[in-house]
């Protein structure tokens, strides 16, 4: 399937959510930005971003790229992705969280090189319908209560890259 269009978003855009936020951290040698996501508790970061006017009402997809320090092949950590649509010039309260109940969830799973980048597609299915000009915002989330999260380290976010699929 082809890409209608992709905004790719890096680390360090991650905004912090008021409860268990994740941590802005770096890699240790070079320094590269990262969201670390404790092992011990669900923590969360949230990207914005406004839907493009190549939006032509296909799936929207993310891809989350990530890496941990550990070298235990098949070691996994469970994301939980949640979105929220803001209409311009609707009367919304900007103030306030109103993200979809129901999360799209997907697992990294990690090979035996400490630090090797792996990826996980994670298929969005946003209640409300998302319309060209929209701001969107997804709340990521890693869900360590989940049976498939057993990475008993941080994960370290680098980007989440969001498009569309024809």
């Amino acid at each position: 399937m082809a890409r209608v269009w992709e905004i790719p978003i890096h680390a360090e855009a991650f905004a912090l959510p008021a409860s268990s936020p994740g941590s802005p951290d770096a890699l240790p040698t070079n320094g590269r930005g990262v969201l670390a996501l404790d092992p011990s508790s669900d923590e969360a970061g949230i990207v914005e971003f406004v839907v493009p006017d190549a939006y032509d009402g296909g799936t929207l997809k993310a891809i989350v790229k990530a890496c941990a320090n550990t070298t235990t092949a098949a070691d996994g950590a469970r994301l939980a992705l949640t979105t929220e649509f803001i209409t311009a010039d609707a009367a919304e309260d900007l103030d306030t969280d109103d993200f979809d109940a129901t999360a799209d969830e997907g697992t990294i799973t990690h090979s035996t090189t400490a630090y090797s980048e792996q990826d996980v597609e994670i298929t969005l299915t946003p209640a409300a319908t998302p319309a060209k000009g929209d701001t969107c915002r997804i709340h990521v989330m890693r869900d360590v209560s989940h049976g498939d999260d057993d990475l008993a380290v941080d994960l370290l976010i680098r980007s989440i890259t969001i498009f569309e699929e024809a």
